[in-house]
């Protein structure tokens, strides 16, 4: 005769070893960014991506371990929370380090913000203000070398 309880049990174990392995990998991953990223805005990304999908993992890990309804039903409204606060406070602090001048990375490809940002009015704007005409240029002619066009208009 099969017994269920010992197959679901063993099945419930490896899925909670599981996640506390994939958890355990993406908070460690999210650590090493921290460290080992140059600027703000990438260090940010690292820490709402890596940390968040590592905390849900344990969180869930949990869920399943203790297998009581109300324990996962806690469980999963910590992880809607978490993936829901996450990328907001990721964004507002990622745009309160540009708006206070935190440097960019050397080598960061295109600066999307840059002359859309009046500092005297704390204003955005959808496209960039007159005087940095020269770099949208700039802007236009990197998109055209990557594109493949040429840069004879």
């Amino acid at each position: 005769m099969f017994d269920y309880d010992s197959f679901f049990q063993t099945v419930s174990t490896g899925a909670v070893g599981t996640l506390v392995i994939l958890g355990v990998f993406f908070n460690l991953v999210t650590a090493i960014g921290m460290v080992r990223l140059p600027d703000v805005y990438t260090r940010m990304q690292a820490s709402t991506k890596g940390g968040t999908l590592g905390v849900g993992c344990l969180i869930i890990a949990c869920a399943i371990h203790f297998g009581s309804l109300a324990i996962a039903a806690q469980s999963l409204l910590v992880v809607a929370f978490i993936f829901l606060t996450a990328p907001v406070s990721g964004h507002l602090i990622g745009r309160a380090a540009y708006f206070v001048g935190a440097p960019i990375w050397d080598r960061t490809a295109h600066d999307d913000l840059k002359g859309c940002y009046d500092p005297e009015t704390h204003a955005l704007s959808a496209t960039p203000t007159e005087e940095n005409e020269i770099y949208a240029g700039v802007v236009r002619q990197r998109a055209e070398l990557i594109a493949g066009g040429s840069l004879e208009d």
